[in-house]
């Protein structure tokens, strides 16, 4: 007998149209796999040459900077408030400097100055003296000053005593500021 192949499955017959389409598709996704390894190994490089450790650390180190700045721009904030605010109070606070100079000016020269009070409108100024005339000169001086110093408002006679054993008489003025 002759040894004949039988084949039982049937073979298609692959035109030639439809072999030339299946080369070129292979060609394609060779191509397209190549491609894709070439930009892989591309990233891997851009990573190992790119210091990213580095950049990480300079990213901390300007978050804490700006962290730190954040704090001193808060601090300066509170300051410049404050600072706006005392000079508020401040023009609009009386000045008792010149009032006292004009009370320490008007003062006579054989009178004491026992106390001195303040408070936010006026001042209470206690003088002793051994003369009733020299406190009565200067309470007359008080008075004209309200009309010549713009800061005084008015003067009022708050105390006078007489201290029989020592001799001395002694008077609290109340001066009332603008």
């Amino acid at each position: 007998m002759n040894n004949l192949d039988i084949n039982l499955i049937s073979v298609p017959k692959v035109s030639k149209d439809k072999a030339t389409k299946l080369r070129n598709v292979r060609i394609i996704s060779f191509g397209g796999l190549f491609l894709v390894l070439l930009i892989s190994t591309f990233v891997l490089f851009l990573n190992f040459i790119s210091p990213l450790s580095s950049v990480k650390t300079e990213q901390a180190g300007i978050l804490s900077q700006i962290t730190a700045q954040q704090a001193k721009a808060a601090k300066l904030a509170i300051i410049s408030e404050r600072v706006s605010s005392i000079t508020k109070v401040k023009t609009q606070a009386l000045n008792y400097t010149d009032t006292m100079d004009v009370i320490f000016a008007k003062k006579p020269t054989d009178a004491t100055l026992f106390g001195l009070d303040v408070d936010d409108t006026s001042l209470s100024v206690t003088l002793n003296s051994s003369s009733l005339l020299s406190l009565n000169n200067f309470l007359n001086s008080l008075i004209d000053a309200t009309s010549s110093h713009k800061e005084i408002k008015s003067v009022f006679l708050d105390n006078l005593s007489v201290n029989n054993t020592a001799s001395l008489f002694s008077m609290t003025v109340k001066v009332n500021l603008k």
